[in-house]
């Protein structure tokens, strides 16, 4: 399902650009949360 709100670009370039933005907020979000575990597991240690 395709929300109605979501807007995507009308040419093939603008899309990827769109799509490799997408994945490096995913890979940041990736890295943040391992991150995060890590910090986590540290405190529990402590």
């Amino acid at each position: 399902m395709t929300p109605p709100d979501l807007k995507l670009p009308d040419d093939v370039e603008a899309l990827k650009a769109m799509v490799l933005a997408m994945a490096e907020k995913a890979a940041r979000a990736e890295a943040l949360a391992s991150e995060v575990a890590d910090l986590k597991a540290r405190n529990a240690d402590a």
